[in-house]
């Protein structure tokens, strides 16, 4: 299975549809900056640091015929905490098209590969990730946490307005993160705070319940390295959850026979949504958690050799999980140098998102670990 890694062996990283050795990937890019004859955007210092994540892979520009600026001197290394004069800025290393986007790209002859598609500002992106991830139809909840709660309701019709006013509330920089609710909701929730957003909610506010859920629509699988709770993850350790995701998804392809997910980076770890379509009951329920815990057993992995240990979560199995916004920043502890506020984004979608096949999730659930049974004590019988 690609991405795995052996003692001695180089380490990869995700570019162009697959896991490379670094060394490649660096090739690939130099190849291709000097193919492309086009200015790219200078946004900030030289990188510093690691070598390039999955989500820090930049490509060259589409402009005149000047000189070719290599890729590692073409953008800063972090994406700052939004605010007006960012809100366009070139999204640069861990605000980057992901690798996934140069999928299906064409060759011009005698030029290399087609230019990318230009960056989304945080605005788009968002717009983009509700277009993604809400029933078409429906409504969803936006849901902003720490230090207070915010939340509002929005239909299809107010999808775009939606995005604007997410934008404005994630540019302020007043809530830690910025979440969705991943699955179907019952519309009459629509009526709490109808294509509106209210801030500081009190106490314990109505949000959408897991009885609020009609139908699962995502099955959601989120990466992140072991670290201590509030604080952001450093660039090694975001690189490394990254890499995991890709090994997760190569095995679900090529094993289970899951269907290409929606990849995406949470700013802190790795996303996988998979596109299902069960019913809100027990039964689904308990096929979700068992597909969760099958993957923890196979690839959690605790630290060692110098390295930091990784899991999937396997606390997202409830109906009403909110799940971080694409196109906005997580916010965790303080922006530093070493462990810095980040983007969350799309890195990867399909050209069509394809529903689990039933059979492949039961594939996957077969690989669950045996829930241990209580054992009852034993009545003495006179």
């Amino acid at each position: 299975m690609t991405g795995t890694r052996t003692p001695g062996r180089e380490a990869e990283t995700w570019y162009r549809g697959r896991m490379r050795p670094r060394s490649e990937v660096e090739r690939m890019q130099r190849e291709e900056a000097a193919a492309m004859a086009g200015p790219a955007v200078v946004d900030g210092p030289p990188p510093r640091g690691p070598a390039p994540t999955p989500a820090d892979q930049d490509e060259p520009g589409n402009g005149g015929e000047a000189a070719p600026v290599p890729v590692e001197t073409a953008c800063g290394k972090h994406d700052p905490a939004p605010g007006p004069e960012t809100a366009n800025r070139q999204q640069c290393d861990d605000n980057a098209p992901g690798p996934g986007e140069a999928a299906g790209e064409t060759v011009r002859p005698g030029r290399g590969p087609a230019p990318e598609p230009a960056p989304l500002t945080p605005e788009a992106e968002i717009l983009r990730a509700l277009q993604v991830i809400a029933p078409p139809g429906g409504i969803v909840e936006v849901r902003a946490l720490n230090p207070w709660t915010a939340s509002g309701y929005f239909d299809e019709q107010h999808r775009e307005e939606a995005a604007e006013r997410i934008a404005a509330l994630d540019a302020a920089g007043t809530y830690a993160g910025i979440y969705i609710v991943l699955n179907e909701i019952n519309p009459a929730l629509l009526s709490r705070r109808s294509n509106r957003i209210e801030t500081r909610l009190p106490k314990a506010p109505a949000t959408t319940a897991d009885a609020d859920i009609i139908r699962r629509r995502w099955f959601p699988v989120d990466i992140d390295v072991k670290r201590p709770s509030g604080i952001s993850s450093s660039d090694e350790e975001h690189r490394i959850a990254l890499e995991a995701a890709g090994r997760i998804a190569g095995y679900l392809s090529e094993v289970c026979g899951f269907p290409e997910p929606v990849r995406a980076d949470s700013g802190n770890g790795a996303h996988l949504l998979y596109r299902i379509d069960l019913p809100n009951d027990e039964e689904s329920g308990t096929l979700v958690k068992r597909c969760l815990q099958a993957l923890g057993a196979m690839f959690d992995r605790q630290p060692g050799e110098g390295r930091p240990g990784y899991e999937v979560d396997q606390t997202t199995f409830n109906p009403a999980r909110i799940w971080k916004l694409y196109g906005t920043v997580a916010r965790k502890g303080d922006n530093t140098p070493e462990r810095p506020h980040r983007r969350a984004r799309i890195l990867e979608m399909p050209d069509a998102i394809e529903v689990v096949r039933p059979g492949a999730l039961a594939t996957l659930e077969a690989q669950a670990p045996e829930e241990e049974q209580t054992r009852q004590p034993v009545r003495q019988r006179f």
